[in-house]
């Protein structure tokens, strides 16, 4: 499986658990989906920068791309940040997790429509290949380690 592949693949795992999470009733259902999507999303950025994003980002006509990209996975952290530190009985968690889903589903659209294309041609298919790993690698280490 290539890297595009297995990124569709954890955008598709993302926005089921906002589904889920919308649709859940009661607080503790809710608070354990919410901390599973934190955990998904926090190691899905950490691990797409240190790998995707690396070696993306040594290409003159995409680093643009890539730093905006980032920056967008700072908002997430942030907006995860402050869901945490909310009461889900507080009114304004539902609005805020919905926004955090609009910014996660602008982020991915971009991604997958943007720099995926730009991706393909300066990325052979080895090296697609080859950054599944190195990405499986670096989610496995941030999930031992933090």
């Amino acid at each position: 499986m290539d890297i595009y592949q297995y990124i569709i693949e954890d955008h598709e795992k993302v926005d089921a658990l906002f589904s889920k999470i919308l649709a859940a009733k009661g607080a503790n259902r809710k608070l354990k989906l919410f901390e599973e999507l934190k955990l998904e999303l926090l190691t899905h950025a950490d691990s797409e920068h240190k790998t995707l994003y690396k070696t993306l980002k040594k290409h003159e006509n995409i680093k643009d791309k890539i730093a905006h990209a980032d920056k967008e996975h700072a908002d997430v952290k942030k907006r995860l940040k402050e869901l945490s530190r909310l009461s889900m009985q507080e009114a304004t968690w539902m609005e805020k997790l919905q926004e955090l889903k609009e910014v996660v589903e602008h982020h991915v659209k971009e991604e997958e429509e943007d720099i995926f294309t730009q991706a393909k041609q300066v990325l052979n298919e080895e090296k697609a290949i080859d950054l599944t790993e190195s990405m499986i690698d670096s989610k496995l280490k941030y999930l031992a380690h933090g």
